[in-house]
């Protein structure tokens, strides 16, 4: 996440815009100005934008883009999990082989 990124995450105000034509967005910011966005976003009519309302700062992109966020969680919080099943596979694969339940292979 570059630094733009991270200070419209960080100090960005969410507004709802509306979409004016093809990939064209208009929103009013803090201020009370209408001001228009391009951006690539696919969406419906309309949509949350994200600006930074700091003076000299043109700053703003559609949505909260935190999906990326959320998928990156759900992995890191599904590893571990999924270690321990190994782990708990792993340990008790020796006293089940001893009591005849499974048979290793070997």
């Amino acid at each position: 996440m570059g630094w733009e990124a991270w200070r419209l995450r960080t100090r960005g105000v969410l507004v709802e815009g509306h979409r004016v034509y093809a990939r064209t967005y208009e929103f009013t910011d803090v201020e009370g100005r209408t001001r228009r966005l391009t951006d690539d976003y696919a969406s419906g009519e309309r949509v949350e934008i994200l600006h930074d309302p700091a003076p000299g700062r043109d700053t703003a992109r559609i949505g909260r883009r935190t999906t990326g966020t959320l998928v990156c969680a759900g992995c890191v919080c599904l590893l571990p999990l999924v270690m321990a099943a190994a782990l708990v596979a792993i340990g008790l694969a020796g006293p089940l082989a001893a009591l005849g339940v499974i048979s290793l292979g070997l």
